[in-house]
């Protein structure tokens, strides 16, 4: 498979026991996530994102990004709110003033 976006979706999918992977992202939320389906299996990835992945012995990377690091977490709904609020008087407060 290329150019795949698998980043922060369960890490159970695909489903596959052997498989190439080229310029894909699996990049996960938390560090050291484990793509259970993959667990043992003869995957190779080549030029991937897989930050925060835990890579497994049996899989081939070539070239991927590999880094273990902490993302920020998704904004809730009450937070997207708030900022589109805050946007809104932001724009109200300049016509007024103009």
């Amino acid at each position: 498979m290329r150019n795949r976006n698998f980043s922060r979706q369960p890490p159970a999918i695909p489903n596959v026991d052997a498989a190439v992977f080229e310029r894909c992202n699996f990049s996960q939320q938390q560090p050291g996530t484990v793509l259970e389906n993959f667990a043992g299996k003869d995957i190779t990835f080549r030029h991937c994102n897989l930050v925060n992945v835990a890579v497994d012995d049996a899989w081939t990377v070539e070239d991927c990004n590999t880094a273990q690091h902490e993302l920020p977490p998704e904004p809730t709904e009450a937070e997207l709110k708030e900022q589109r609020l805050a946007a809104l008087r932001a724009e109200i407060a300049e016509l007024e003033t103009s």
